[in-house]
């Protein structure tokens, strides 16, 4: 792993298949080692995490494309312009591990409304690294 060049992993799978879980111990075990690392969870915690979070609850209606546009806002918003976000802390070194990616957006929004269609409105963040465990 070249820690001085941060890079970004992304955990994908349905809900309970322990996301949350393999994502926190990776961060763990990458900071047990030396390693800078972040953890960070979609939908994001930020303004429109939020609203997306409320819309899952159930808390009023909406479509499945105004979905995939929030979640793809929220993304681009992770990536760029929160708090701690993905571009400054792959600059900085950072390992970034994420709870869900631009992936579950292709499964979840995809299955609702064309995935073509959710690809090209996520294809502002760069894909996550491609990694295996061997």
């Amino acid at each position: 792993m070249n820690a001085s060049r941060g890079f970004h992993i992304a955990f994908e799978g349905i809900d309970g298949s322990g996301l949350t879980t393999h994502s926190k111990r990776l961060v763990m075990e990458l900071s047990r080692m030396g390693y800078r690392s972040e953890y960070l969870k979609e939908p994001t915690n930020g303004p429109i995490g939020v609203l997306i979070r409320s819309f899952l609850r159930g808390e009023g209606r909406v479509r499945h494309d105004i979905l995939a546009l929030l979640f793809a806002a929220d993304r681009l918003w992770n990536y760029h312009s929160s708090d701690k976000p993905v571009a400054l802390l792959k600059k900085e070194g950072y390992i970034v591990v994420s709870d869900r990616y631009k992936y579950s957006s292709a499964a979840y929004q995809g299955a609702f409304t064309d995935p073509e269609w959710v690809w090209i409105v996520n294809s502002r963040v760069p894909h996550s690294e491609p990694y295996s465990i061997h």
